[in-house]
């Protein structure tokens, strides 16, 4: 099978490691070459879908991207505290409000500069001021709020004609129980217009939401799992608990049977989780929005074709969804969900999602790094240990 690749894309091919575990994917997996994203999302019509849920602050899967960029937008991961190691300084402040993301959706603009901090990292202990790495970030991202203006301006307008045809209709004196209910909706969905616009309107004025405060650049780890982590500096007014998706977000058409998941909006994340073979996994995506999977039984092999690396990956393959009686392979991650947080049925943190398989009609996987692994990177680079708000 031969697929189109972009040149944004990365080549990867898989290879067999655990015979004994293979899934469907890993059997036929190394026969197939397919591409990784490592950019964030373009302007797509996925990123219309996720405006719809545009509120004044930021949670856990919305988009973001960097400061008057209209050609990048990736996803808010979870948010964090670094808190310094007892006995080392983390530096002149203590304990420090973030949330995660991915390090090539925050990579500078400036060709030189994110050469650079791809390989080496963005450090924490350099001056904000004078690090041209130490970028702004919004939310959302310049093009998906220039979206979202747009289309809940054109709905706006749609409903504000039918708010001014039934209120017509009304006083010519058609009372009837359809006319009225008619009216009440249209002025509804003129309400909700009017404050989803206000919104914008607020985020537009005051975008920026954070400062890069480090990242890990684009390397690998000891174990050979390819590290692309960001920390993004925040405060108080955007700072929150971590929300995973609900049992109500999950439609029975993305996940069969429920799998026994049974968190509601008022539950949060209050501990990291690990990774473990064939586990059932959630996330919320900037693009895709909530997806479900399955992890693979074992890391598969990636190859990258632009400097011949090989690394190990945990790979998230997508529940079936159930359309018209039959059932299909569906999206678990797609372009512009960099960053995304990963949770199992319990609800704990166990991974990012930092890239995807292009094909995805077909498998729809996405690629995810150990949130462990982000975290023992993290001590290493800043001195600094993660904790989960509580």
């Amino acid at each position: 099978m031969f697929m189109f690749l972009t040149a944004s894309c990365r080549l990867l091919t898989f290879q067999r490691r655990n015979a004994a575990s293979l899934t469907t994917l890993e059997r036929i997996a190394h026969k197939i070459q397919v591409g990784v994203e490592l950019n964030p999302g373009t302007v797509s019509n996925a990123a219309g879908e996720v405006q719809r849920n545009l509120l004044p602050k930021p949670y856990n899967g919305v988009s973001i991207g960097l400061q008057g960029d209209l050609n990048s937008s990736g996803t808010l991961g979870g948010f964090v505290v670094l808190q310094p190691l007892s006995g080392q300084t983390l530096s002149e402040d203590q304990s420090k409000l973030c949330f995660l993301t991915c390090h090539h959706v925050i990579r500078s603009t400036n060709r030189e500069v994110a050469t650079r901090t791809d390989k080496e990292g963005i450090s924490i202990f350099s001056s904000s001021d004078e690090d041209p790495a130490k970028v702004f970030v919004e939310y959302p991202s310049l093009q998906d709020l220039n979206a979202a203006h747009e289309e809940w301006s054109d709905r706006l307008k749609e409903a504000q004609d039918r708010e001014a045809k039934s209120q017509l209709r009304v006083e010519m004196g058609e009372e009837e129980p359809r006319v009225i209910r008619s009216l009440r909706q249209a002025q509804e969905d003129v309400k909700q217009c009017q404050t989803v616009l206000s919104i914008c309107d607020t985020r537009k004025a005051n975008p920026v939401i954070g400062q890069v405060l480090a990242s890990s650049g684009i390397r690998n780890t000891s174990a050979r799992m390819r590290l692309d982590w960001a920390l993004v500096q925040t405060t108080q007014e955007f700072f929150s608990r971590n929300l995973p998706p609900s049992k109500d977000s999950v439609s029975p058409e993305r996940n069969p049977g429920n799998n026994q998941y049974h968190l509601t909006e008022l539950d949060f994340a209050d501990r990291f989780g690990d990774i473990v073979p064939d586990d059932w996994v959630i996330k919320r995506g900037r693009t895709t929005e909530v997806t479900c999977g399955k992890f693979n039984g074992a890391p598969i092999k990636v190859q990258w074709t632009n400097d011949g690396d090989e690394t190990w990956e945990w790979a998230v393959v997508s529940t079936l969804k159930r359309r018209g009686g039959s059932e299909e392979p569906d999206v678990f991650a797609g372009q512009g969900d960099s960053g995304a947080m990963v949770f199992n049925r319990e609800g704990e943190l166990v991974g990012m999602v930092f890239g995807y398989h292009q094909g995805g009609k077909i498998f729809g996987s996405g690629l995810v790094t150990p949130i462990r692994e982000i975290i023992a990177d993290v001590k290493a680079s800043t001195s600094g240990d993660l904790l989960l708000p509580q």
